[in-house]
């Protein structure tokens, strides 16, 4: 099966502390969409989009177009291995995720950037 990949990252500067656990969550969110979204997808296609917000965080939107969730499924009262995984990272970046399963599977990340000695703190 061939699966279009569109990536756009801005150039910028993540922390090791926080690419280590990105890249994990990256992989996992993959990994799913190869083992649930594609059967039967003619033109599979996982967009993944990072970018810098204000405040000093960061964003990151991953989207593939597959089956999207089964019917009365929902992710948040979902306690499987996949999500358990996907939350624990999240906490571990600092940050938070929103999902949507309808037309594909949708996910919004917002991560908390490390504090540099030049940047501004939003509290």
């Amino acid at each position: 099966m061939k699966i279009e990949l569109g990536v756009k990252v801005e150039d910028l500067m993540i922390d090791l502390a926080q690419v280590v656990p990105l890249g994990m969550l990256v992989n996992e969110l993959m990994v799913n969409s190869l083992k649930h979204a594609f059967d039967g997808q003619p033109n599979p296609k996982i967009v993944i989009e990072i970018k810098k917000e204000k405040n000093n965080r960061l964003f990151m939107k991953y989207h593939d177009n597959g089956k999207g969730f089964p019917k009365g499924f929902n992710p948040e009262q979902k306690d499987t291995l996949g999500f358990q995984i996907i939350r624990s990272l999240t906490q571990e970046m600092r940050g938070d995720f929103s999902v949507l399963g309808e037309g594909g599977v949708t996910y919004d990340f917002s991560f908390r950037l490390p504090d540099g000695p030049d940047k501004q703190v939003d509290k």
